[in-house]
């Protein structure tokens, strides 16, 4: 990570973005809104620097996670990354990706997540604890 001034400069010059993707959830996305929020989290992951490495994806999409978490979910190598382009990861991605493959990737990845809540027609209920608790326990019983 960047020290902690570094860390914030980045986000506060963020801000327009950030305040402009808050009203975008993933479970709501349509096929209207879709594209120009994910341009918006194109432009916000290629000014978001907030690791010290050359290597974006993990830590900007875990920060953007905690900023907009109703949007982005954390991305990390060893889950999403390997279940959406496979064990061996012998796709165009490999393990330690070029710089300029990371914002298309974490977009890419996006995609696939937006695809997986429009099949399913996952909507934010599905996400309550208390509803998928009281649910499952009055199931099994």
């Amino acid at each position: 990570m960047k020290n902690f001034s570094d860390f914030k400069q980045s986000i506060t010059s963020s801000k327009s973005i950030l305040l402009e993707l808050e009203e975008f959830k993933l479970s709501t996305l349509t096929e209207g809104n879709r594209e120009h929020a994910f341009s918006l989290l194109d432009r916000l992951f290629r000014s978001l620097r907030v690791m010290e490495s050359d290597s974006n994806l993990v830590g900007n999409s875990k920060v953007t996670h905690h900023l907009l978490p109703d949007l982005v979910p954390p991305i990390d190598r060893q889950y999403p990354v390997k279940f959406f382009y496979g064990k061996n990861l012998t796709s165009k991605y490999t393990p330690t990706y070029d710089k300029e493959e990371e914002p298309p990737l974490f977009i890419e990845i996006m995609n696939c997540f937006y695809t997986i809540c429009r099949r399913l027609n996952l909507t934010e209920s599905d996400c309550d604890k208390n509803k998928a608790n009281k649910h499952f326990y009055t199931q099994s019983n």
